[in-house]
């Protein structure tokens, strides 16, 4: 049904805006290319006595037979210090790095990290003392890690934080009640209660992201026997927060004051 009400709403822009039919033309030929048997796969979560109806069902809709060769892209991963303006009065400031790229593999101690570091430090320096609406940081089992803060009132504040934060976990000291509070806001946050539709978005992730039960198990486990001298290792993680990719959207003239941290400067639209 996505596929089809997709063709469907470019027919309808080519009928009501001839003047931009060239580029509605080649949203049509992208159209073709994405929603075509080839490339069709299917997630169903439903009872298992009404999957045999779903399946003779869901090949009833029309789809083009086309078949495209399969394109390999490859993007550009430099780091870039980017900002684009706007009116508002605030800012948003993300920075990120790929740790994979220095040899790091993902390790189940890198969750009590990222609650940590939310609840103790981001959370009470950028908010609290900061004035940011919220923040947070990730750090992705693919290698990606990023830091954000969002209607922020400051900049390079913020930035100041982030650099700041392997010298912060490497002091970092906690007894056993307090690393079983951090290791339990963890757990919970992976164990919360699903819905169905969040059970079929897990499988689907774990699908396309190739994860094995294995590899959740051992992160588990990973995170349940992290202690606070794991935690202050994770300060040669943190090093590789220099700031050197970063990216900031909001207030022109916060930006501009601050135009000594960015390579380019544009407006947001």
């Amino acid at each position: 049904s996505t596929a089809m009400s997709s063709i469907d709403w470019v027919k309808k822009r080519m009928m009501a805006e001839p003047l931009f039919a060239a580029d509605i033309e080649n949203l049509k030929k992208v159209a073709e290319i994405i929603f075509c048997r080839q490339n069709m796969e299917v997630a169903v979560g439903c009872e298992s006595e009404d999957f045999p109806r779903f399946k003779d069902e869901i090949f009833k809709f029309h789809m083009p037979e086309k078949s495209f060769a399969a394109q390999n892209y490859k993007f550009d991963l430099c780091p870039k210090k980017n900002a684009f303006t706007n009116t508002n009065g605030i800012v948003y400031n993300i920075t990120s790095f790929d740790y994979k790229e220095k040899n790091i593999a993902f390790h189940g101690k890198f969750n009590v990290l990222h609650t940590i570091i939310n609840l103790e430090y981001l959370w009470n320096k950028i908010r609290v003392q900061g004035g940011a609406y919220g923040c947070g940081c990730k750090f992705l089992q693919s290698g990606f890690s990023y830091f954000y803060s969002y209607r922020d009132p400051n900049l390079p504040e913020t930035y100041d934080v982030y650099l700041s934060l392997a010298d912060d976990i490497a002091t970092f000291d906690a007894n056993d009640r307090e690393m079983t509070k951090y290791i339990l806001g963890t757990i919970n946050e992976l164990d919360q209660p699903k819905t169905n539709m969040d059970k079929l978005n897990a499988a689907i992730n774990k699908f396309y992201k190739d994860i094995s039960d294995e590899s959740i198990i051992r992160q588990r486990q990973e995170i349940l026997h992290t202690t606070a001298l794991d935690i202050r290792q994770c300060a040669e993680l943190l090093k590789l927060v220099t700031c050197e990719n970063i990216c900031t959207i909001g207030n022109e003239q916060k930006i501009k004051a601050n135009k000594e941290y960015f390579n380019h400067i544009e407006p947001f639209i």
